[in-house]
Order: C-alpha cells, then structure tokens, then sequence
C-alpha cells in the first residue's frame, strides 16, 4: 500500500481562457450587415491550496480551493473587399469588448494513479471531475465603437482604450455560480513533493443570468442578442507542492 495516502499542498497557475459563443454574442449591423468577428482569449495566473487521499493504491479522491480570473474578448471589425485601399484598411481598426470576472472555483475529482501511489517512486494521476465556478467580481470593458469618445471632462480618449460598461451589476447579470467539467494529468516528482499538471476545464452552463430584465438590459446596454450566451472554458498549467512529503519516512 501507499506510504503516505494523504496529500495536501499548494499550486500556482497559468491559465487561457475563452469565451464559447461570445462570436455569435453581439448583434451583427454593429458593423453593418457583414462585419468581421475574431475572438481572443485571457490570459492570467491563479493558484490555491489542493487536497486529496487515496483510498487504494490506484484510485483517489480529490478537492481544491483554488482562485482564477477567467474571460475573454471578441474584436469586431468592417469586412472589407480585397481591393480596398491602404487608407481603408488602416482606418479600420477593431473594436473590442471584453467580458472577465474573478472567480472561487472548487474541483471535486476522482484521481487515478495507473502507476501506483508511491511518492518515493514518483505519481502519475489522471484527474476527472465536476467544478464549482462562483464569481467573485465581474465586469465588461469596452472600445471603439462601443465606448463614448469622451471621459466627461472634456479629455478624448483613444478609440483603442477599454471602458468598463457603466451601470453593469453583476448580482443582476451574472449567475452566482456555473459548473465545470474537467480533465487533467499530474506528475509528482520522486521524492520531492514537486508537481507539474495540465488540465482543460468545459463550461456547462450559462455564464450570463437570462431572465428577461437580464437580457433586455444587456441589449439595449450591449448590444447582445437576446437569445445568446456565453460558457466559460480553459486551460491550465500549474507546478505546486505536496507537504504531505514530509511525513514520509
């Protein structure tokens, strides 16, 4: 059996995030009838503390607190015709709406270890699971086209910079939690307590509330369709820490 069945420790992550369906999100005559559509992701770090017990030598459980910014962005630009001139396509700079909220996610996992679960020998485990994503704070920045030319006092501001959305309450917008899918691999270094994971965590549910006073006030505030919605989904890389190492003898 495994000398130390307990496991409890610390990680610190790097994550990409996106938006599912943030593409079909925005009405389309923003830029007339045709208009150019390319999401892009966040990118941030994270990190908490993790816990886990193998109740047999191949199998476990898993649970971590752990805390992440997740989002991303869609630039919308005129599709233009392939002989349009050098002046056009330089004054057709994209106009960016970006969605991002800070979250406290907890995975609840079952952990596979198709090598054993012997720390002086090295694990390897195989994560799935169900996460829990309640969103701590969340907002919607905006640029160009979407944002006013003026900061109220006078002063332009550039038609590149982003805007938090006046008037967004994200009790009255976002839900108050969403679930996770996810899948990972982890390698715990022989002896050391030093580990290196990978996973890819899918959205299931809606990111945005879509009760009617919800939805038309995102419409008419930001231009959404109404039958449109976002999911969250990402991917991580982490390195973290077993101290549970050093009960072994």
């Amino acid at each position: 059996a495994q000398e130390q069945p307990w496991s409890f420790g610390i990680k610190s992550t790097s994550s990409i995030s996106w938006l599912g369906g943030i593409g079909d999100l925005v009405e389309d005559d923003i830029f007339g009838t045709d208009p150019k559509k390319e999401a892009s992701v966040e990118l941030s770090w994270s990190g908490g503390l993790t816990a886990g017990y193998a109740f047999h030598e191949n199998l476990g459980i898993g649970i971590e607190v752990l805390y992440a910014k997740l989002g991303g962005s869609l630039d919308m630009s005129q599709k233009l015709p392939s002989s349009a001139s050098k002046a056009d396509v330089g004054a057709n700079k994209p106009k960016k709406m970006q969605i991002y909220s800070r979250n406290l996610i907890v995975p609840v996992m079952l952990k596979w270890f198709p090598m054993g679960c012997d720390p002086e020998e090295g694990i390897l485990t195989v994560d799935l699971g169900a996460q829990l994503v309640m969103p701590l704070s969340a907002g919607v920045k905006r640029s160009g086209i979407f944002s006013s030319s003026s900061d109220g006092d006078g002063k332009g501001k550039s038609a590149d910079a982003l805007e938090e959305v006046k008037g967004f309450d994200k009790s009255k917008q976002v839900n108050a939690f969403t679930v996770n899918g996810l899948i990972g691999l982890n390698y715990q270094f022989p002896e050391s307590g030093i580990s290196i994971e990978g996973r890819y965590h899918h959205g299931f549910m809606d990111f945005f509330k879509s009760d009617e006073e919800a939805k038309t006030w995102r419409a008419c505030n930001l231009d959404t369709k109404l039958d449109k919605n976002v999911k969250n989904h990402y991917l991580t890389v982490s390195a973290g820490y077993n101290f549970a190492i050093l009960m072994v003898d």
